[in-house]
């Protein structure tokens, strides 16, 4: 009789780390228990968190150390958005530091309407200055009446989204 391991047994001395993941067949993980993929989703759950926040006080840091500068340097050249370069040196090493601000234009929708009615009242086509973008909410096309959603249907594709699986340990019953 062939014995097999136990991977309940060895889950417990050789977890399944994100160091690994690298060298590992995505097929093996068909033989890990559970509680390796368990592990392995808290553990890359931790890491993330860790990365958003390292990277908030990393931007911060930075936008306190050089956000002068770079607006001085944007406002000597006539612009507020935009990217700008600082050159400087620190021992013996010299650095070059971008700093990139972007533009970010919001839209009232409802004053764009009233807008691009006026232009049509002045005789202008509205498609030559505007794009024009629909969106139906999936909740609200669910609740029309039957005929309504007849004639968007054709207009309307549904594709599958990334599946998601969480891995929760139940307590004994």
């Amino acid at each position: 009789m062939l014995l097999r391991p136990n991977p309940r047994k060895d889950s417990m001395t050789n977890k399944l780390t994100m160091d690994q993941l690298g060298d590992l067949p995505i097929a093996q993980s068909l033989d890990k228990p559970l509680d390796h993929l368990h592990g392995l989703q808290e553990e890359i759950s931790a890491a993330e968190a860790k990365l958003k926040s390292a990277k908030a006080w990393l931007s911060a840091a930075l936008d306190l150390r050089f956000k002068t500068d770079a607006a001085k340097l944007r406002k000597d050249a006539g612009k507020d958005f935009g990217t700008v370069r600082l050159e400087k040196a620190e021992a013996d090493e010299r650095f070059l530091i971008e700093c990139d601000l972007e533009k970010k234009a919001e839209w009232d929708q409802a004053k764009i309407g009233s807008a691009v009615l006026e232009l049509q009242k002045l005789g202008e086509k509205p498609r030559e200055y505007v794009e024009t973008t629909y969106k139906v909410s999936e909740t609200k096309f669910k609740a029309w009446p039957e005929r309504i959603r007849k004639l968007f249907e054709p207009a309307r594709t549904v594709k599958p989204g990334a599946a998601k699986y969480r891995i929760t340990k139940k307590e004994p019953e």
